[in-house]
């Protein structure tokens, strides 16, 4: 099954961190993936290219609902 360009989830991570330096050098503002963390159980991150380089922000699922 395909999965999103954005999303690297299951790569080694010499290989996301290269695709991360990737979006640093050739991505434009808005550009980002996401990936699974290595140190925590269904944790996820937020990659994002910025003006001002790659910002790095851990996805995290929280059990309160708002309406």
């Amino acid at each position: 099954t395909a999965s999103a360009e954005w999303f690297v989830g299951g790569h080694p991570r010499e290989e996301v961190r290269t695709m991360a330096s990737n979006l640093a050098a050739h991505g434009e503002p808005g550009d980002f993936m996401v990936r699974e963390l290595s140190s925590e159980a269904d944790g996820f991150g937020l990659v994002i290219k910025t003006a001002a380089g790659l910002k790095n922000y851990k996805i995290q699922q929280t059990t309160t609902r708002r309406s």
